[in-house]
């Protein structure tokens, strides 16, 4: 099983600050599009290394888009080609892959929160 803990820093509930021993038992610690854009590149990065480091675990990109256009703002690339949840928990354990940051991150994710806010009030 794989457990990313999804953006830590959201203030809707700040799950960096639960107990560190729980927080030990994730896989890696997700660096999130959206949080690339609220907090800043610099900041959000730096904030999500320092966890990782505590933690002793990876970090992994995550868009965690639910729109298409924020989707590809960040990902990550592996060296191999998992083919199962066995094998990508091991390349994410190694640490043997890397994040690519989209130049047009901060663009996809504004127009993803545009769009969701027509479809809001439409009540889709």
């Amino acid at each position: 099983m794989i457990i990313i803990l999804a953006h830590p820093f959201r203030i809707e509930g700040v799950l960096s600050n639960l107990d560190k021993k729980l927080l030990k038992s994730f896989t890696a610690v997700e660096l999130n599009a959206r949080d690339l854009y609220q907090r800043g590149r610099t900041k959000c990065q730096r904030e999500v290394e320092q966890l990782a480091q505590e933690l002793s675990v990876p970090i992994v990109a995550g868009s965690d888009t639910h729109q298409l256009f924020q989707s590809g703002s960040i990902k990550n690339i592996f060296k191999h080609n998992c083919k199962t949840i066995k094998e990508l928990k091991q390349e994410i354990e190694l640490g043997d892959f890397k994040k690519e940051l989209s130049n047009e991150l901060e663009l996809r994710v504004r127009v993803a929160r545009y769009i969701k806010k027509m479809l809001i009030g439409y009540n889709y």
